[in-house]
Parts: structure tokens; C-alpha cells; sequence
């Protein structure tokens, strides 16, 4: 039983939120309570999950899905799909 409980803990990445804020930008990429990742813009937080913070930036602000969930695309064009641009925070 214990043997189970650590290698669930090894499953967790370093950082498990991501935040990034500009002017008139709120970003937080986190990891939920499902271990998928899952961005908020602005406070709008759409349903997709990812496995990796990477994938999750490139297909909802990269190839800007989250117009479809009312987020402008204007606003999209200034979030980076670079992590390393991103503050990083551990668990």
C-alpha cells in the first residue's frame, strides 16, 4: 500500500503552477486535482486537460482555442507559449 502511495508522489512535476501577468492579463497554468493541466485567462478556465503544461499552451493559446470560450485574440497574441517566460511555483 505504501509502495502505491510513493510512486503516485514521484508522478508529480517539479512546479505545479504557472502564473504569468501583464497589463490587462491574468494567466495561471496549473495542475488539478486530476494530475491534468489546465489554464485560466482572465478567469476563464475551459473545460480541455492536458498531460503536459506545454501541450496545454499550444493548443489552447497557440492555435487559439480560447477564443471559443470568449477569451480575445488579441489577448492571446501577448500570452507566451514558452514556459520559460512563465513564473514558476512549486507544489
Amino acid at each position: 500500500m505504501e509502495q502505491v502511495h510513493q510512486q503516485k508522489a514521484a508522478k508529480m512535476p517539479p512546479f505545479t503552477k504557472y502564473t504569468y501577468s501583464r497589463e490587462g492579463i491574468d494567466c495561471v497554468l496549473f495542475f488539478d486535482e486530476r494530475r491534468k493541466w489546465r489554464i485560466t485567462i482572465n478567469g476563464i478556465t475551459p473545460d480541455a486537460k492536458f498531460k503536459k503544461p506545454e501541450s496545454c499552451l499550444e493548443e489552447l493559446v497557440g492555435n487559439e482555442v480560447m477564443t471559443a470560450w470568449g477569451v480575445d485574440s488579441q489577448i492571446l497574441a501577448l500570452v507566451p507559449i514558452e514556459l520559460d517566460l512563465w513564473k514558476r511555483h512549486k507544489a
